[in-house]
């Protein structure tokens, strides 16, 4: 009977802030995650906090320091997805928004068994705009990209289009880079590949650099290259060119050769690098550039420590060499096909429409 009481007082205080769907919600995180009212009013204090992409929210702002914030996500069965630490409020925030799944095209999150949707704000709350003094993103107007995400995110629903293959090798690739920027692992959200979405769509992003500079740059030579097929797709279909930047010098003034690609176990494919053994677009076009990578192998295994870029020049030069012998023998053969063919039909012509005979007179 008491138990049965406190639940129904629970109830009534985590929905007393607002009716309609403010009161549903608050049922649900009273029923989901919380054992008493000071956890539910701690809870709905953090949540009100304006988080806005780029401020990271310290643990002294909180009235009671960061014991009451780590309290808090300690009740929400937070602890076992993320650390607690100074200047890191936001990582906590992805964290949790690391659950979402689309199910249709509604934004879900499943914490102690129970489904939450989430308001555009708290969505785009999670975005991480990169902050000032990064080259590749600089003249990046921050209205303009939230007015270009808020109409994809209403009403606790995401277009889930955005989560296409492409997307999901750059959310590899972003994930790398947050990794690197926060010094932990990371997680890559659904804002993150809306906000790509927006810097590619408006060419403020330099995917080819971005990529050699966040992603491939950072592998040792015993790590490789992963989601090679999909990174590919990727390039392609934004017709970026990862060759200048694979051919050319790492900022530390080591050159890239042919040899630590290949410790690398990567194939040049395509117009760029992959991992061996990934099969990518059609079987013929890859064979075709393999036996290409091969016979410049081949051209260059005494002088394997030289730039790749001088192979891969020779094997250009061999390459156009070739396509132009075959043009100029399809356009022989073109014409005397034409020739052949002409003459055919002139004798079906007088076969079948034989000319009148002479007059006699």
């Amino acid at each position: 009977m008491a138990s049965r009481r406190g639940g129904s007082k629970r109830k009534q205080i985590g929905s007393s802030s607002a009716g309609g769907q403010a009161q549903e919600e608050g049922n649900l995180v009273d029923n989901a995650l919380f054992v008493d009212d000071d956890a539910i009013n701690r809870y709905n204090f953090v949540k009100n906090l304006a988080v806005l992409p780029c401020n990271c929210v310290k643990f002294s702002q909180f009235p009671q320091g960061d014991m009451l914030v780590e309290q808090i996500f300690r009740d929400i069965e937070w602890k076992n997805y993320v650390e607690i630490k100074e200047h890191v409020y936001y990582e906590v925030v992805h964290q949790f928004y690391a659950n979402l799944k689309p199910r249709g095209n509604k934004c879900k999150t499943m914490v102690s068994g129970i489904s939450f949707q989430f308001s555009p704000r708290e969505i785009c709350a999670t975005l991480e705009i990169p902050e000032g003094g990064d080259d590749q993103f600089e003249g990046v107007n921050i209205s303009e990209v939230r007015a270009t995400i808020a109409p994809n995110c209403t009403a606790g629903q995401i277009n889930v289009g955005f989560l296409t293959p492409e997307h999901r090798a750059l959310q590899w690739i972003i994930s790398r880079v947050l990794a690197q920027r926060k010094g932990s692992k990371s997680v890559v959200l659904s804002g993150d590949l809306l906000w790509f979405d927006y810097l590619l769509k408006r060419k403020r992003l330099n995917l080819g650099r971005f990529i050699y500079r966040n992603l491939i740059k950072t592998y040792s030579s015993n790590m490789g290259l992963p989601h090679g097929a999909l990174i590919t797709r990727l390039v392609k279909r934004n017709n970026v060119d990862l060759t200048p930047f694979m051919l050319g010098k790492v900022q530390s003034g080591t050159t890239l050769t042919k040899a630590s690609f290949e410790k690398m176990d990567c194939l040049f494919r395509n117009g760029t690098w992959i991992k061996k053994g990934e099969q990518e677009g059609d079987e013929e076009e890859g064979d075709t550039d393999q036996e290409m990578a091969e016979q410049g192998a081949e051209d260059h295994e005494d002088d394997s420590p030289r730039p790749f870029r001088v192979s891969m020049q020779r094997t250009n030069r061999e390459t156009m060499e070739l396509m132009i012998s075959e043009m100029q023998q399809l356009h022989t053969d073109f014409y005397g096909f034409r020739t052949e063919m002409r003459g055919k039909l002139d004798q079906l012509i007088n076969h079948f429409f034989p000319p009148p005979p002479p007059d006699a007179n």
